[in-house]
């Protein structure tokens, strides 16, 4: 099955938390949504069978490249690998 990519919501937080952990933490994943919030990254998650599978985020480049973008972040859940959620996400 294909997943949803879209943007992050506040509510997704604590099911992205649930998903990654223990390779990221919900510090982790609050300091990404907090930068999503002040506009310096976006954060993306996939979503399968509304479940919430993992999340990338990103920022522009500006100095080197101003109209590319930079990946900052991949996760994907240890339920969700090798599903191609990863690649989806990309």
């Amino acid at each position: 099955m294909t997943p949803t990519i879209r943007r992050v919501k506040e509510s997704d937080l604590s099911a992205l938390t649930a998903t990654l952990e223990p390779d990221v933490g919900a510090k982790q994943v609050n300091y990404r949504w907090q930068e999503d919030r002040d506009g310096h990254r976006v954060m993306l998650v996939a979503e399968l069978d509304g479940e919430i599978a993992g999340t990338v985020s990103s920022t522009r480049h500006r100095l080197q490249l101003p109209d590319s973008l930079r990946m900052l972040a991949l996760d994907v859940g240890r339920a969700f690998r090798r599903q191609g959620i990863g690649t989806a996400l990309i």
